[in-house]
């Protein structure tokens, strides 16, 4: 384990190391990227999907430890979120086109977080309410990938 977080401490110094020197020489990397609108659109989708990743490994466990359904039906309930992200993909980008970015974002944020503290229910009620928990992420995820290509 120390050799395993030695290597990760040290690749973290190289990229460290590396993006100080690209960023005084941009031949790859803009520097603009590090400022304004475009580190907040990143850095927002970056904590967003950080902090919502879990949610898949810890669903799907849920699902087949403790209701007992097969990898399969998990997987099949767990596409609900990407099937209505995909079916809402057209509508969020002609949003995107018409509307503030931003504002669409906090919404598709709020969304997200609505969805997220409504699993915490999860235990209590059945696997209808778990699949329209998923379907509100999936309009939140939906809404925040074109919003922050946007900004």
């Amino acid at each position: 384990k120390a050799l395993c977080g030695m290597l990760t401490a040290a690749l973290g110094g190289i990229l460290f190391v590396l993006t100080v020197v690209e960023f005084n020489n941009p031949k790859l990397i803009h520097p603009k990227m590090f400022i304004g609108r475009l580190l907040a659109a990143n850095t927002a989708a970056l904590l967003n999907y950080s902090a919502t990743y879990a949610l898949t490994i810890l669903l799907s466990t849920y699902l087949q430890k403790v209701r007992d359904l097969t990898p399969s039906e998990a997987g099949l309930v767990l596409t609900t979120q990407s099937a209505f992200q995909a079916m809402l993909s057209p509508v969020s980008g002609s949003l995107a086109d018409r509307y503030d970015p931003s504002i669409l974002a906090s919404f598709s944020m709020l969304t997200i977080s609505a969805g997220i503290f409504g699993l915490m229910l999860v235990g209590q009620k059945g696997i209808t309410y778990l699949i329209s928990m998923l379907v509100v992420l999936g309009i939140g995820f939906a809404f925040l990938h074109h919003q922050t290509q946007q900004l």
